[in-house]
């Protein structure tokens, strides 16, 4: 076997590379104002919709529960009959069906018997919301206190917003609520009656039995809402 040979000439410079391809995870999120207001998204994330703050949606006796961190909650349009009933012949008309939905409150009170029931004017009562898209590859995460005092978020993770620590709510012995994990169990409003129904034939109102749960302050004696974070991971 031979000797090694010399190091031979440095070659050319090779192609500029090429940045790779965009991530095309794509998170949404849905940000409720609980004001006649629309939302803006923050920053680096894009509008997709803009709508109305959903809670409840039922007809003829059974109703369904909205996430309130979900796109699900913010309906582009307002109505106060937004389903309708479907038979087997496919037939489908919304005059026989009992519709009740449950919106979350912009803390304007609806129009009252003799004032213009247009669901133009009902729609003020209700919140305003917006579905936001981000490529962050982890999703918004909910943190409570238990405390008078708002929580910081985890180191890495970015502060959204911040609000009060929302569970349910209950009318007339039905009741709603979301998951405390979710971002939509922080409302930035606390309100004693969050939430609007609304009847395909009464009218829109602020349930006289209405009332809602929220995560008590441990360290208020009883008398006080935990206050919450919702953060999103940044990368780092």
């Amino acid at each position: 076997m031979g000797l090694k040979g010399d190091q031979g000439p440095i070659g050319p410079t090779g192609p500029q590379g090429h940045l790779p391809p965009r991530s095309m995870t794509v998170v949404l999120i849905t940000i409720h104002s609980q004001t006649d207001s629309l939302p803006a998204c923050l920053d680096h994330q894009t509008t997709l919709f803009q709508g109305f703050s959903l809670v409840q949606l039922g007809g003829n006796g059974v109703s369904g529960n909205q996430d309130l961190g979900s796109l699900g909650s913010c309906l582009i349009r307002f109505s106060t009959s937004p389903v309708m009933s479907c038979t087997a012949r496919n037939v489908c008309e919304n005059s026989t069906v009992k519709v009740s939905t449950s919106w979350l409150s912009s803390g304007i009170h609806p129009p009252a018997v003799g004032e213009d029931q247009s669901d133009d004017a009902r729609a003020r009562a209700v919140g305003r919301c917006v579905v936001c898209q981000t490529h962050v590859a982890v999703e918004q995460q909910a943190i409570h206190s238990q405390s008078g005092i708002i929580p910081d978020c985890s180191p890495g993770w970015t502060s959204l917003w911040t609000g009060y620590s929302f569970v349910m709510h209950s009318i007339n012995g039905g009741a709603g609520g979301t998951f405390i994990s979710s971002p939509g169990s922080c409302l930035p409003v606390y309100r004693e009656k969050p939430v609007v129904t609304c009847n395909s034939s009464l009218g829109c109102e602020e349930p006289d039995g209405q009332s809602s749960l929220w995560l008590q302050a441990s360290d208020s004696g009883g008398s006080a809402i935990s206050r919450c974070r919702v953060c999103q991971y940044n990368g780092n």
